[in-house]
């Protein structure tokens, strides 16, 4: 008789224990949404800045810039996927931000603040 634990099945992935002990919690957790709301606002900051640039200036290495930039935000919603086979917190934070994103862009652009 093994006194060894199985390993685990590779069909049924599971988040790193640092996604769920660190990050989680602020998607989850009603108290921390503000502070997740905050950061949120600031990344939509950043890419509403990527998405002007490859939008005005239209060189081959912004529009690189801003795909991979789609790319890297949208991993996450992806690896959700994978884990729970179902769309989530992850993605839903994903959404809000690029939501965020297009007010901020639309509202540079009219007002000519970027």
């Amino acid at each position: 008789m093994s006194t060894e634990s199985p390993p685990p099945e590779p069909s049924n992935p599971d988040w790193p224990p640092w996604v769920r002990r660190i990050v989680l919690p602020y998607l989850t957790d009603y108290a921390l949404w503000p502070v997740t709301f905050a950061i949120l606002a600031h990344i939509a900051l950043l890419e509403a800045l990527v998405v002007l640039l490859a939008w005005r200036s239209g060189t081959p290495l912004a529009i690189g810039f801003l795909i991979v930039n789609i790319l890297v935000t949208c991993s996450p919603a992806r690896l959700e996927w994978r884990y729970d086979r179902k769309a989530g917190p992850v993605t839903m934070t994903v959404v809000l931000m690029w939501m965020m994103t297009a007010v901020v862009t639309w509202w540079g652009e009219t007002n000519g603040y970027f």
